[in-house]
């Protein structure tokens, strides 16, 4: 029963009262009456190294009194309760009442307010814990208790968080250290420092549970759960799977790729160093657990292109707690030497042998250019002048050349050692004389090349021989060097050949792939003896060695001997050529088995119960093949994927194994039956005993989905875009009109979230719905609510009814009570919350407004009032920075200031709003609203504010403000702003015609598609355009059409040519966003154009290209 019903109250209702009142319990010995925390500093997550001070009341009790519910009255500054069960005798200082609400503890030693309802008063003279009530209406709908008796003290209290920190120590000693103020008073403190290594982590509310024992006796509530739960960061975030790619980087053809991990959502800061100068620094935000990239373009930041040598990369992060992680330090090397390969020739033609035997001739052209020798040398080279100085510092280039059947899948891999009969490690060397640049310290013992024969060997000599291995000599290297062309350019061409079984009668591609290396000769085993063959009973000495380029790995050797060029590559090369059939070679079973149709099970487009599939009825497919059929072992593969295409844990299986076997199962077996719902892949692909394969065909099948759809971040909006999220366990506060409710509903399984039958409902106090409409917006998971008229004061229940389209339902269920007295809007025009507020005070206590001028006199918040300055009443901005939009100044008549806000008592938050016109100026100048900051003017100095946030955007309205706390305004010359920092250089255009990379938040990317809009026509005819994008796996992103109105206005841009400016050139616009209107991810995309003409035929070839996304 509410406050101002007891004018109506007679007898019979007091009766009525007193018998639904709790009536006295038995003697409840130790009970835990309270406990909360604060933190410090002030945070919605606490991090690593902030402090929580714990505050815990214990009472003695002789009775204790729950559901203690009746309100008398209320105020900002008090409380009445009253409970018909309570003793006839008043509390007194000798015989106090402690009335607790779990998260405070009061002492009313002064009787009843009215004795005749016996009613007691609660306010902040008998609070004995916790922080000052700042407005005890908010206290209107909790839930009281009462108990008799004395504070319990001497006893021990711990506090744990979840089950990460058990048995934190509660103190009662007077000692400050411990935030104890009072020693021996029943109520416990202590000074909790979040440390790393107890690894808490609770995002989204912990558990706080309070424990109490004395003399062996334990609380009857121990193990009490506070009504408030607590946001701890405790995990520090870390970096991982760094890596710079390309490394060496070549600003003139590419960007580099920062590639990170990140364990947690971090700010980032990518810091590149030439020696110990910063040269660039990149801040941006990163998502947890996906892999992603910064991208770097060489340029400094003055805009200069950077030179080659050796550079530092480092990676510092910052979760959103604050929570630093160690940093991560890289080597990056720029070079601008670049190679290129070219193939020239491809010839092909038949062995004379018994079986299909092909020889195929590749020549490829190898050029290096900006090879300047200070560029070499940056690479580990040194071809100063060629055939002086060390052979090891000349570059060569190894020429990696693959064949591949014209469906792209891998065939073979051009030998590197083209004679595989002859051992060609001396060639390399020059056997004739010392190896080209040969230096002592090659070999510790000389270069002596073995006499002919071994023949009148010196036995003081240790010789040098080649490893007398045929097939392992790196001649597709060695044996051709380049040639120096001067300025910096060097040349080479290779011939390669190939002796293999291609099949006749079909399309192959080569590529060609250059990379730069070095050559190293390594010893290989010990110094061995060897007989002289010319003189009897005479040996002498040697050494094996082998010669390989830098930057592979070598069998022979097991080493990298060094990374000389530093995997320096070209780009890949590839041609195609065609082999014909030859009808008088003979040919070999090359056929692959054959699926039996209608063999498959489950079959295809099955839909089965949860479970039927298991590891006793399995899946299985069956095989025929008219050629040499199975053999003793499978080579079949049977792969099972899940609905969200991850392997299905299992076996496969067959029931072939004799050799000649025509037809044969494959099976899969998983080990756990299939519950999950949703549409399940099985993939075949079937090979004979000679490894032919057949045609590889993809079933699918269906698992009913039971499950129903999760309900998530509720949230509560204000109408000025005020954002509060809801707990599901305890009801939360608002502090503000709610006009919107919006949570997140996806589904639980595989099954899609039926939206249609999926819906919200809202409920005040007494259980009636609140009007209003349910909406969910296309392309989202979100379900919102929007009120017909702001939900104000009072207790309400949320509802939601989740539906799958299989038909599963689930309901989930939120509390939030709305209290909006002691809040006050200083506005420039208008009453209450609206787009003009500049300035939000917060009261908390009825007896003081917790503001004060220079003279300690008390402020009343109606007493301030909001301006925007003039232009040119404005001071002049920081260095570098302009005003972004119109600031604001704040008076107080009749005050000195400064004028501070007792954070205890108070709390004041100043807006600066502007609109989408001021956010489209920025993208114009490649800026976003993240570059924005909020600055103050105490009259003589700017001072930047941190921690404004991200923008407050109202969706109802023209109107975005960013905020921020404040304790206190300086002067009377006051002024608030928002700055930013104009681009140092103008923005640069794009060449629409080879946009490759954008960032969507700077703008769209444009395409050309035509320079004769004549031979589309107008919009509305036979002539049309149509986009559509996709991601690199085929699906589809965005789809726009030149003859669809809603998309005309992307294709209706046009610049005239810069060489020839009568002819014009028309691109469409690509905003980032999918056809649901969200914006894509980071990563590459495939455009494809098609175009067709006014008379509806199709102009020219369907176009595709390459595009990426880097935001």
């Amino acid at each position: 029963m509410k406050h101002g019903c007891f004018k109506k109250l007679f007898l019979p209702v007091f009766v009525l009262i007193f018998l639904l009142s709790s009536f006295q319990a038995a003697k409840a010995a130790y009970v835990i009456t309270s406990l909360d925390y604060q933190a410090s500093p002030v945070a919605n997550v606490s991090k690593i190294g902030d402090i929580i001070y714990f505050n815990m009341a214990v009472v003695d009790a002789t009775q204790t009194y729950s559901g203690v519910s009746v309100v008398v009255s209320v105020s900002t500054t008090h409380i009445e309760l009253s409970d018909l069960s309570f003793p006839v005798d008043p509390p007194s200082f000798v015989a106090p009442m402690y009335v607790y609400d779990g998260t405070r503890t009061w002492r009313v030693t002064t009787g009843y307010t009215n004795a005749a309802i016996r009613s007691v008063t609660l306010n902040n003279a008998n609070l004995i814990t916790n922080r000052p009530v700042t407005n005890y209406t908010t206290l209107e709908y909790a839930d009281f208790a009462a108990a008799l008796g004395t504070m319990a003290d001497g006893g021990n209290a711990i506090v744990d968080i979840g089950n990460a920190v058990q048995a934190i120590q509660l103190y009662d000693n007077g000692d400050p250290n411990h935030n104890d103020a009072v020693a021996s008073d029943g109520i416990y403190n202590t000074a909790f420092v979040i440390r790393e290594a107890y690894g808490i982590e609770f995002l989204t509310g912990g558990m706080i549970y309070g424990k109490f024992s004395k003399a062996g006796t334990v609380a009857v509530n121990n193990g009490f759960t506070a009504p408030r739960r607590i946001n701890i960061d405790g995990k520090r975030p870390s970096v991982e799977l760094v890596n710079a790619n390309p490394n060496p980087f070549n600003p003139n053809r590419e960007t580099v790729k920062f590639y990170y991990y990140l364990t947690e959502d971090c700010e980032i800061s990518l810091r590149i160093f030439y020696g110990s100068v910063t040269i660039k620094a990149i801040n941006t935000t990163g998502s947890g657990k996906t892999l992603e990239f910064v991208s770097w373009d060489g340029l400094d930041s003055d805009s200069s292109l950077r030179t080659d040598g050796d550079y530092k990369y480092r990676i510092d992060i910052t979760d959103t707690a604050g929570n630093t992680g160690a940093a991560y330090t890289g080597d990056l090397k720029i070079t601008t030497v670049d190679i290129i390969t070219t193939i020239q020739t491809i010839d092909t033609k038949y062995m004379p042998t018994d079986e299909k035997m092909m020889e195929v001739k590749v020549i490829v052209d190898t050029e290096l250019r900006n090879a300047t020798a200070a560029n070499l040398a940056n690479l580990g080279f040194d071809p100063a002048v060629f055939g002086a100085g060390h052979y090891k510092l000349y570059p060569y280039s190894y020429t990696s050349l693959k064949l591949y059947d014209s469906l792209g899948v891998f065939l073979k891999e051009f030998p590197r050692d083209t004679s595989a009969v002859y051992d060609e490690d001396e060639w390399y060397i020059n056997p004739l004389s010392s190896p080209l640049g040969y230096q002592t310290y090659d070999y510790p013992f000389g270069y002596n090349p073995a006499a002919p024969a071994f023949c009148n060997m010196d036995p003081g000599v240790i010789y040098t021989d080649p490893d007398e291995v045929g097939d392992n000599d790196w001649n597709i290297v060695f044996l051709n060097n380049f040639t120096d062309m001067g300025g910096g350019v060097f040349r080479k061409t290779d011939t390669f050949y190939y002796y293999g079984d291609l099949q006749s009668a079909k399309s192959y591609i080569v590529k060609a792939t250059g990379m730069l290396v070095g050559k190293s000769v390594v010893a290989v085993g010990e110094v061995d003896e060897v007989p002289d063959n010319c003189v009897e009973n005479s040996t002498g000495l040697r050494q094996k060695y082998h010669a390989q380029p830098s930057f592979f790995y070598d069998e022979t050797t097991g080493t990298i001997t060094d990374s000389r060029g530093y995997g320096v590559s070209s780009e890949d090369r590839t041609a195609m050529f065609f082999i014909e059939g030859d009808s008088g070679v003979p040919t070999p079973d090359k056929e692959g088995p054959r699926i039996v149709p209608y063999s498959e099970y489950p079959s295809n487009n099955a839909v089965l119960e949860p479970g039927v599939v298991s590891s006793t009825n399995y899946v299985k497919v069956m095989l025929t093949d008219d050629g040499v059929g199975a053999g003793t072992t499978n080579r079949s593969t049977l792969t099972l994927l899940d609905p969200y295409g991850n392997h299905v844990s299992g076996q496969m299986s067959w029931n072939g194994g004799t050799p000649g076997t025509k037809t044969w199962e494959v099976y899969y077996v998983p080990n756990n039956p299939l519950t999950l719902g949703g549409l399940y892949k099985y993939t075949i692909i079937p090979r004979d005993a000679l490894g032919n394969e057949g045609l590889a065909t993809t079933y699918t099948f269906s698992v009913a989905d039971t499950a129903i759809p999760q309900v998530g971040n509720m949230n509560v909006q204000s109408a000025s875009g005020n954002t509060e999220q809801l707990s599901a366990s305890v009801s939360t506060q608002i502090n503000f009109l709610v006009s919107k409710i919006e949570c997140s509903v996806i589904p639980g399984g595989t099954s899609p979230v039926d939206w249609t039958a999926t819906n919200m409902a809202v409920r005040n106090a007494a259980g009636t719905e609140i009007p209003g409409t349910v909406s969910h917006p296309t392309g989202t998971n979100l379900l919102v609510f929007t009120p017909t008229a702001a939900i104000t004061d009072g207790s309400y229940t949320i509802i939601v009814t989740a539906v799958s389209d299989a038909g599963y339902s689930g309901a989930y269920q939120y509390n939030f009570y709305v209290t909006t007295s002691g809040v006050t809007y200083v506005n420039l025009a208008g009453v209450g919350e609206n787009s003009t507020t500049h300035m939000v005070i917060s009261v908390y206590s009825g007896s003081s407004s917790g503001i004060t001028d220079q003279g300690s006199n008390e402020v009343d918040p109606a007493d301030f009032t909001a301006a925007t300055i003039a232009a040119a009443s404005r001071p002049a901005p920081p260095a570098n920075y302009q005003y972004f939009s119109d600031p604001a100044s704040f008076s107080a008549a009749g005050y000195t200031f400064p004028i501070n806000f007792n954070a205890t008592l108070c709390s004041a938050e100043i807006r600066l709003h502007y609109t989408s016109a001021h956010a489209a100026a920025l993208a114009v100048q490649g800026l976003s609203e993240s570059n924005i900051t909020m600055w103050v003017w105490n009259g003589t100095t700017w001072t930047q504010i941190t921690g404004i946030g991200n923008p407050i955007v109202n969706s109802s309205i023209d109107d975005r403000y960013f905020r921020a706390s404040v304790t206190s305004i300086q002067s009377a010359n006051n002024m608030y702003a928002l700055m930013y920092v104009p681009p140092a250089v103008p923005t640069v255009v794009y060449n629409f015609k080879s946009t490759k990379l954008f960032n969507p938040n700077n703008g769209p990317a444009g395409i050309f598609y035509t320079n004769d809009i004549a031979q589309i026509g107008p919009a509305g005819g036979q002539g049309n355009v149509k986009v559509g994008i996709y991601t690199l796996a085929g699906a589809l992103v965005r789809m726009m059409e030149y003859n669809n109105p809603g998309d005309y206005a992307f294709f209706n841009n046009s610049e005239a040519d810069t060489t020839n400016p009568s002819i014009m050139n028309y691109y469409f616009t690509w905003d980032g966003r999918n056809d649901r209107g969200s914006m894509v991810r980071n990563g590459m995309y495939v455009i494809r154009v098609e175009i067709t003409g006014y008379d509806g035929s199709r102009i020219g070839e369907v176009i595709s290209r390459l595009i990426a996304v880097v935001k």
